[in-house]
C-alpha cells in the first residue's frame, strides 16, 4: 500500500478580460505529485471554450533566485494540464503558470518584434488556503490564442493526410496591411483578421502548399483577386484550394472576410463561372466533399500526387487517378466544362 503523506489542494476559478484559469496543486503520495490547471478563454462567438494544445510551463524562484521549471506541457481538449512536481522537502510557495500561443509542432503567434504571445498568473499556495492569482489586461491576447486555435485546428484536420507544416502568424493590432503570406516565411495578418474563423487558415492552407510543392505553383493576373471575378486558372486555383481548406477545417460552406462579410460558396450563384474565378475552385471542391461517394481523402490523394498548376490540371489528375468520374456534376454546377480529350 503506498504510504499517503499530507493532503493539499489550492483551487482558483477567475476570470479577469477574457481568459479564466483554474488551478489545484495536489499532493496524492510521496512520490507522485502533480501540478494541475485548466486554462479556458471567451471564443469568437462569445461563448467560452477550452485552450486547446497551447504550451504551459510552471516555474519558480529557488532561495538563490534561480528561474526552476518543472517542465511544459499542452493543454488538452478540455484546457486541462498536468505537471509533475519533482520530488522535494516542500512546494513553493509561489508559481507562475505560463501560457504560450506555441505549439512544437504545428506553430506559433508572434508580435511585431517575434515574441510569441503568451499570457501567466502567479499562485501563492498556503496548505488549507485559496491560490491568490492574477491575470493582466488579455483582450488582445485572447485574439492571438484565438488565431493559435485556428493552426491548431488546421493541423489536426489535415494530419490525417499530410504532415502538417510548422508556420508563424505575425499578427498585432497595429497591422493595417492586407492579410498575407511570404513564400517560405511568415503568415501576416491584418489587425482584423482574428475576428475572422477563415482567414487565418486560409493563408495557414498557403504555407501547407509551399512546404508540400517545396514552393507555391506559378500564378497570373494575381495582385488583387477575388470570391466572383474572373482572374486566371492559376490564381482560381491557388487562392481557391486556400479558402476550400478554411471552409473544410471550420467544417462549413461560409467563408467569411477580414471586413465582417460573409459568402456561401454553395448558395451564391457569382461563383458558378468557370475555373478562373476563385469562388468556383471553392465551391467545387467543397461538394466533393459533402459526397458520400468522394471525399476530403480523394482530394487530398489528388494534389499531393503532383505539382497542381490549375484547376484543369487538378481534374486530369483526378482523372488519371481513376477517382470516381461521378465528380463531374459538381464540376459542371459551376460551368466548369472540359474536354477529355483536351486534358489527356
Amino acid at each position: 500500500m503506498p504510504k499517503y503523506i499530507h493532503y493539499l489542494k489550492a483551487s482558483l476559478l477567475i476570470m479577469i478580460g477574457f481568459l479564466a484559469f483554474n488551478l489545484s496543486i495536489q499532493d496524492v503520495q510521496a512520490q507522485e505529485r502533480q501540478l494541475h490547471g485548466q486554462w479556458r478563454m471567451e471564443g469568437r462567438e462569445g461563448r467560452e471554450v477550452p485552450v486547446v494544445q497551447a504550451q504551459v510551463e510552471a516555474w519558480y524562484w529557488n532561495e538563490w533566485h534561480e528561474r526552476v521549471s518543472i517542465g511544459t506541457a499542452l493543454t488538452k481538449a478540455d484546457g486541462s494540464w498536468e505537471l509533475a512536481i519533482p520530488e522535494q522537502k516542500k512546494l513553493p510557495d509561489r508559481w507562475t503558470i505560463e501560457l504560450k500561443a506555441y505549439h512544437p509542432k504545428y506553430g506559433q503567434i508572434v508580435d511585431e518584434e517575434q515574441h510569441i504571445y503568451q499570457t501567466s498568473i502567479e499562485a501563492v499556495a498556503e496548505e488549507g488556503a485559496m491560490i491568490a492569482a492574477s491575470i493582466d489586461s488579455v483582450s488582445l491576447k485572447t485574439r492571438a490564442f484565438w488565431l493559435h486555435q485556428d493552426i491548431i485546428k488546421t493541423a489536426e484536420s489535415l494530419k490525417p493526410y499530410i504532415e502538417p507544416t510548422f508556420v508563424t502568424m505575425q499578427w498585432s493590432n497595429e497591422q493595417t496591411k492586407a492579410s498575407h503570406y511570404i513564400f517560405g516565411k511568415n503568415i501576416y495578418l491584418n489587425k482584423s483578421s482574428p475576428r475572422s474563423n477563415t482567414v487565418a487558415i486560409h493563408e495557414i492552407a498557403h504555407a501547407y502548399m509551399y512546404d508540400w510543392y517545396k514552393g507555391i505553383p506559378p500564378v497570373e493576373n494575381c495582385s488583387n483577386h477575388y470570391f466572383d471575378r474572373t482572374s486566371s486558372e492559376s490564381c482560381a486555383w491557388v487562392e481557391g484550394w486556400a479558402s476550400f481548406v478554411a471552409l473544410y477545417v471550420t467544417n462549413q460552406p461560409t467563408y467569411t472576410f477580414t471586413n465582417g462579410a460573409r459568402t456561401n460558396v454553395v448558395v451564391n450563384a457569382k461563383y458558378r463561372a468557370g475555373d478562373e474565378v476563385e469562388g468556383s475552385i471553392v465551391g467545387v471542391l467543397w461538394r466533393i466533399t459533402q459526397d458520400r461517394q468522394l471525399g476530403m481523402a480523394r482530394i487530398m490523394e489528388v494534389v499531393t500526387s503532383a505539382k497542381i498548376n490549375d484547376f484543369s490540371h487538378f481534374w486530369s489528375q483526378w482523372v488519371q487517378e481513376e477517382m470516381p468520374v461521378s465528380a463531374i456534376r459538381h464540376l459542371q454546377y459551376y460551368h466548369i466544362d472540359y474536354d477529355e480529350e483536351a486534358l489527356s
